[in-house]
């Protein structure tokens, strides 16, 4: 086991975008990052709870209507921070089960974590008719 937890040059240029940025967005898309944050770190960063994938689908519904009314500059914005999660998703091996990041979670974890927020936002970001028909879940090996 290791637990020497360095973030990643892509983890901190995520950190960077969100800390040079935080107070020049609406609350609303505050709030949807923060939905997205919680559901992904409940899912994965907390070793004795699991959210279902009727929980994860209100979460994104909550997000899609949060969204429905956001500028071009905040959807600009957020789409930034799709492309910063998924990269700091990117930059973790999400096999690493050796890694510490926290207690009962590993650097695999912080892979997933960073995946369904990004996910999860960018689902948020598309129209009706991109989304397409019914709930859409995010998590392998869940179904609706």
């Amino acid at each position: 086991m290791i637990t020497d937890n360095h973030p990643t040059p892509a983890e901190e240029s995520y950190a960077r975008l969100l800390e040079e940025n935080w107070g020049s967005i609406p609350e609303a898309a505050r709030a949807l990052l923060r939905e997205a944050w919680l559901t992904a770190y409940d899912q994965f960063m907390v070793h004795n709870t699991c959210n279902s994938v009727e929980e994860v689908n209100e979460a994104i519904e909550r997000m899609n209507v949060a969204a429905a009314d956001f500028a071009d500059r905040d959807r600009e914005f957020l789409a930034a921070v799709v492309r910063a999660m998924q990269a700091a998703a990117d930059s973790l091996d999400p096999d690493d089960s050796e890694t510490v990041v926290k207690y009962g979670a590993f650097r695999g974890h912080l892979h997933q974590y960073y995946a369904l927020g990004s996910n999860m936002i960018a689902y948020a970001l598309l129209d009706d008719e991109e989304r397409g028909p019914g709930p859409f879940c995010w998590i392998e090996g869940m179904s609706s």
